[in-house]
């Protein structure tokens, strides 16, 4: 239901016109740090408007604006700039602007990158050009001209057209006939670039390290035709075929920053090694041209289809690469860095606090969960459904609910259920878990008790896999778990020895096989509580057994000297309730002891 109320509030577009095409033309002077020149928005207005707006950050200052050639006033309020009218309803804006960007284009020794996201989730386009910033209108193309110093080089998205020398000064003609959201335009120059190229398919593959990491590149990125062809093979073709792919060197935030520009990813110092250590976080980026490039989230509460997505091309590279062994290790290590975030904040992977939009729950936890749905659904139907929702929504922007819709109509069924405990609500099932025999004189029946014990998260309904073995027989079935605590029974023709719980690690939980109970249970559990405290003259208490079997219950003083012997003898399974006269007690602390062969409990009670 959440769902489907967030899909109806997504169809109202918060905005007066569609932006077509965006044209950046700038002259970028390294010394001192400025920009100056001329942004271009064309775009197409619903039934004509009396002003059009548009965002240019307050840092730069803005010279003149043009509404289809004709210089018209305009009024200013911080980063937001209204045009007077009246606007046709095709119309083109042309603004003439110059200054020290603050945000969003960087300067540095090495040269200027764009960031138009940073490490605190801001959206940065308009801090260096004017645009509609955000990222339910993408600009269907566009074209770029920056002008830069003599010994750089400048790369962007899309195909080269050309490069004009100056003299003292060359401009570098990038175009891109591809849609592209606003983040996702790119610019990266330095005088240290050394370029080199390789093609995939017949496709360019450009590639602009440092001069001192030509070499470790040019040895990172051996294995990108490799990944191209995988990714396509599963996703459908690289989106971009027409134009390029490469990485472009930053060291921006220390160099340990990467970010996913169109055609053309921003690769930071830090994952240039030349030993292929990094090679997933390569992956990960090549993966964004289908999930964030090629289909964007329409809004940032969506992030998941973005970062969850390219998390998880990670452990699917992992798998093409190394096997299951090696995809298993990795979400792994998304567990515990997930578990670690979560034991800090917890929160649903849906619109995640700004402080989190770029953590470990959206990343680690959010390729989990694709993981999960892929068990759910079965490996044919999981990825039919991913190439079904880069058909429908290839080229535009997405929400959560349209890739839902796009698995369910593969799935054949609502997944409703799934998407609700582990997309809008938070958190992840904790499970104990206990297991009994009993020989029925050639046969054997098991008994599997399963409780969630989580707080602060929902009862979770997921299929979970178990596993039992014998001597030289395995028996492997898939219950479905949908209560806080439940019984599986299995009629078994061989002795089991052993039994797993999920032991292919397909579901997100944390699970321990323990006897003893922490809260009251129906059955399977050894439990022992007191019911008053204090008492005067009679003690209440309750206790479970997990099956038949001798127990004891005896009540000791503070100094450990036995002050009552309440029970010892054979008890059936389940939960009793006992209450005893305390004759003789003095007041003070006592401790109620239970002990059998499951385990001992101990609760402390005080006689007044």
């Amino acid at each position: 239901m959440i769902g489907l109320i967030i899909a109806l509030l997504s169809q109202v577009f918060p905005h007066s016109y569609d932006v077509k095409f965006y044209g950046i033309y700038l002259t970028i002077d390294p010394d001192p740090d400025t920009i100056f020149g001329v942004g271009e928005i064309r775009g197409f207005a619903y039934g004509g408007l009396d002003s059009v707006d548009f965002h240019l950050g307050s840092a730069l200052a803005v010279d003149s604006v043009r509404l289809n050639g004709s210089v018209v006033s305009f009024r200013r309020l911080e980063d937001t700039i209204w045009v007077s009218g009246p606007v046709p309803q095709d119309f083109t804006l042309e603004v003439f602007y110059h200054g020290h960007p603050t945000a969003g284009l960087y300067f540095n020794y090495w040269g200027f990158f764009s960031a138009c996201l940073s490490p605190d989730g801001v959206k940065d386009a308009h801090q260096w050009y004017p645009c509609y910033d955000h990222n339910g209108d993408k600009a269907d193309s566009a074209r770029f001209a920056y002008t830069a110093p003599k010994g750089f080089d400048v790369a962007a998205n899309g195909i080269l057209d050309s490069v004009v020398d100056h003299g003292d000064w060359k401009t570098f003609y990038w175009s891109t006939r591809y849609p592209i959201a606003n983040y996702l335009i790119a610019v990266s120059g330095s005088n240290y670039y050394v370029k080199f190229t390789d093609s995939w398919r017949g496709m360019p593959l450009w590639y602009y390290p440092f001069t001192y990491d030509t070499a470790d590149l040019r040895s990172d990125v051996q294995a990108v035709p490799d990944m191209l062809d995988y990714f396509s093979a599963l996703f459908g073709d690289y989106p971009f075929i027409d134009e390029k792919f490469g990485y472009a060197e930053s060291n921006l935030w220390g160099g340990g920053f990467a970010l996913e520009h169109q055609t053309l990813v921003a690769m930071g110092t830090y994952w240039v090694t030349g030993t292929g250590y990094h090679i997933l976080t390569y992956a990960h980026e090549l993966s964004h041209q289908w999930w964030g490039d090629w289909i964007t989230c329409q809004d940032w509460p969506h992030v998941w289809l973005n970062e969850g997505f390219a998390s998880y091309c990670e452990a699917l590279y992992a798998e093409h690469i190394g096997g299951i062994q090696k995809r298993d290790s990795l979400l792994n290590k998304f567990k515990s860095q997930y578990f670690s975030e979560d034991a800090q904040a917890r929160f649903p992977i849906y619109d995640p606090p700004m402080q989190y939009m770029w953590g470990h729950t959206v990343y680690k936890k959010g390729a989990w969960v694709l993981h999960m749905l892929r068990w759910v659904m079965g490996d044919a139907n999981f990825f039919s459904a991913l190439k079904n929702y880069a058909d429908s929504h290839g080229g535009g922007t997405a929400i959560i609910p349209d890739f839902q819709a796009a698995a369910e109509a593969v799935y054949g069924s609502s997944l409703d259920w799934f998407f609700q405990e582990w997309i809008y609500e938070a958190g992840y099932p904790e499970f104990n878990y206990n297991w009994f025999v009993s020989d029925a004189g050639g046969s054997y029946e098991l008994n599997l008790y399963l409780r969630q014990v989580q707080d602060n998260a929902p009862v979770f309904i997921m299929p979970i896999e178990i596993m039992i073995t014998g001597a030289t027989d395995t028996l492997r079935d898939t219950v479905w778990v949908n209560e806080r605590a439940e019984r599986f029974t299995w009629k078994l023709s061989f002795a089991p020895s052993g039994l797993a719980v999920d032991p292919c690690e397909w579901v997100l939980k944390k699970i321990r096989y323990t006897e003893v109970a922490e809260n009251p249970v129906d059955e399977g559990f050894l439990f022992l509580r007191v019911l008053t405290n204090p008492v005067s003259s009679r003690l209440s208490f309750s206790y479970c057994l997990p099956e038949d079997g001798a127990v004891s219950l005896r009540v000791y003083d503070v100094a450990g000297r036995l002050a009552l012997d309440v029970f010892s003898g054979q008890a059936s399974v389940g939960t009793h309730e006992m209450s005893v006269p305390l004759d003789g007690l003095r007041p003070g602390v006592y401790i109620l002891r239970l002990r059998s062969k499951w385990g001992s409990l101990s609760r402390k009670f005080a006689v007044y």
